[in-house]
């Protein structure tokens, strides 16, 4: 089996499609009047309107302010004559009420920002980052960090969530690196899940290339010693073709075919957050089970515990 993205939603960006430039500047009219005031910034508009400040951007101009000159509206202040000082002071303020030592961009506007990433970014030499280092916080970008840790922090987060993540939730402490670190490293936050998925998908056969591992037979016994009658019954070692231990990507394939949801007792990851789960073998490797996709399940701590070494029919 497989493991898919879900199909990517981009509801904001495609609404805009087909729809009048009227019927976007009355959407943005609406947002106006909605939070009660004389103009309405970009952030604003993302966070109440319907079909995405870059969808009107794009419709009417380069800028937020042509969006805001096509509608008649004009900005507070006009941005060149903000100090740059007055911008610093305000992601000071973001900094301090999420209580970060460093602060990304969206965070920043989804923390309440007054200003443009934009605007500021261009304030100080096109660098997000000379902005906040310029007050004493540190970068937020992650250097030298492989493919593999990217798509491993990736996984965890998902068995975390029991689902699919967004955009929004990669971000600490849930997420060791943000979600701005895997646009940059793979183009894209999409291009980082499809080629998490590329990654995952990679043995899809399971570990069927390990090397077949046999326990070893007992020594034969000294020539004075009493033989056992031929009659006797002596089990032959078992001899596995696939080695014990699940591999991280085995385990995830598992983990998304089952749903995060014990097999057993019917729990999730979904509903109960802190829910441990693990992958099982169904006919148990002791008594010659393998390590295969097949035979391999979900269960929950306490359910595998009860488990033990019995077949899924002996352990109910």
């Amino acid at each position: 089996m497989r493991f898919e993205l879900k199909p990517f939603s981009r509801k904001k960006c495609e609404s805009a499609r087909g729809v009048s430039s009227e019927e976007l500047l009355e959407d943005l009219k609406r947002v106006l009047k909605q939070i009660n005031k004389p103009t309405v910034t970009s952030v604003e508009y993302r966070q109440h309107g319907k079909y995405g400040s870059k969808a009107l951007v794009k419709r009417f101009g380069q800028s937020w302010f042509d969006v805001l000159n096509a509608a008649g509206l004009s900005a507070t202040r006009s941005k060149l004559n903000i100090p740059s000082e007055e911008m610093l002071e305000d992601i000071r303020r973001i900094a301090l009420q999420l209580n970060k030592q460093t602060l990304t961009q969206q965070e920043y506007e989804n923390g309440g920002g007054r200003f443009s990433c934009s605007t500021i970014c261009k304030r100080f030499g096109g660098s997000w980052f000379k902005a906040i280092e310029s007050i004493g916080l540190e970068r937020s970008r992650s250097y030298g960090v492989t493919d593999e840790e990217y798509f491993q922090n990736l996984e965890e987060v998902w068995i975390k969530l029991g689902r699919q993540p967004f955009y929004r939730e990669i971000e600490k402490p849930l997420s060791k690196y943000s979600a701005g670190a895997y646009e940059r490293k793979f183009g894209s936050w999409r291009k980082a899940l499809e080629a998490f998925v590329a990654y995952m998908n990679a043995e899809e056969g399971g570990q069927t290339t390990l090397e077949p591992v046999a326990k070893e037979a007992p020594p034969s016994p000294p020539s004075t010693a009493i033989q056992k009658p031929a009659y006797s019954e002596e089990k032959a070692p078992i001899v596995h073709k696939t080695k014990r231990q699940v591999s991280d990507r085995l385990r995830f394939r598992v983990f998304y075919r089952d749903g995060m949801t014990c097999k057993i007792c019917g729990k999730s990851r979904a509903k109960y957050p802190d829910l441990e789960i693990v992958v099982d073998h169904i006919f148990p490797w002791a008594k010659g089970g393998e390590t295969v996709f097949e035979n391999l399940q979900t269960l929950c701590q306490p359910c595998n515990g009860g488990k033990g070494d019995l077949g899924q029919s002996e352990g109910l």
